[in-house]
């Protein structure tokens, strides 16, 4: 929902070759979605003043495209159980590393 909170982590990734799309509603995730083939999504939890609007988000996107997979970069995290339908959760960016290249391998092997 704020795409300028990671620029950092973004310019690493586009460094590394990454091709990166930014959205900042669930409703531009899903059309970008349909409009094109993604190997990864990045997601926060919260969105603005909603705790779990990007869980609800990430749900709605699960359906659309079930083998997608969604990692959680989100500010703090207090508690290390990863919300469905999520297959990562971080709030470091090396670790947020990691579990894109994870998820690569895994949907490339």
């Amino acid at each position: 929902d704020h795409p300028e909170n990671n620029a950092w982590e973004r310019e690493l990734l586009r460094s590394l070759g990454v091709v990166i799309v930014s959205v900042e509603s669930t409703r531009s995730a899903v059309a970008s979605l349909r409009a094109e083939s993604f190997d990864v999504m990045i997601s926060d939890i919260r969105r603005d003043s909603e705790a779990f609007d990007g869980i609800d988000g990430a749900m709605q996107i699960r359906d659309a495209t079930p083998t997608l997979p969604i990692v959680f970069y989100i500010q703090d995290v207090t508690s290390r159980q990863i919300p469905e339908p999520a297959s990562g959760l971080t709030n470091e960016p090396n670790e947020l590393l990691h579990l894109l290249l994870d998820r690569l391998e895994r949907t490339r092997i």
